[in-house]
Order: C-alpha cells, then structure tokens, then sequence
C-alpha cells in the first residue's frame, strides 16, 4: 500500500525598510513592517509523484521570474517543474515586483 507523504516550510521574505511598494498609484516607499512577508510552501508525494503548491506574498510576479523558481525548485528537490504550482496573495504592501511604468 502507497502512504502520502506532506511537508510544509515558510520562508520569510521580508523585504528592508525603504524598498518601493506596489499597489497604488503613487511611489511609496516601507517606512515600517505592519506584517512580515512569506513564501509558504506544501509538497505532497505518494510512490513517485510529487506535487509542490508555493504562495508568495507579494503583489504579482512575472511568468519568466516564476519559470526561474520553478526550474531551481526542480534542480532541489527533482520534482517536474510541470508539477510546481506558484501563486502570490497579492498583496498590496509587499515590494515591487514588476516594472508596470509604460
């Protein structure tokens, strides 16, 4: 009989204080930190599949930037970057993380 096996991490990915913000209409810049920020992660494996599930807590990120993290997560942990799934909460007091200036 196959077992699942679950693992969960976090990783904290606060940026420093001064570093420019997203979400509004205006440069802002960190003058305090109300929450710190995190990357959480969850992997499920059961015999040879694997799935990991990461929830970034920024605002957006690119897709090459994801490919990227996806591909190193892969490199680590030989789980197939097609079974790596990232998503961001979207916050809007995280750093910025996409040039959006036309």
């Amino acid at each position: 009989m196959s077992q699942l096996r679950v693992g969960a991490a976090r990783s904290n990915i606060t940026p420093h204080l001064g570093c420019h913000m997203m979400g509004f209409f205006n440069d802002r810049l960190a003058e305090d930190i109300a929450d710190e920020l995190f990357a959480k992660t969850v992997v499920f494996e059961n015999d040879d599949t694997a799935f990991g599930f990461c929830v970034l807590d920024l605002i957006m990120a690119e897709k090459p930037d994801l490919d990227r993290a996806k591909a190193r997560a892969s490199e680590l942990t030989g789980i197939p970057t097609e079974n790596l799934f990232i998503s961001c909460t979207h916050t809007h007091f995280g750093p910025g993380t996409v040039n959006l200036a036309a």
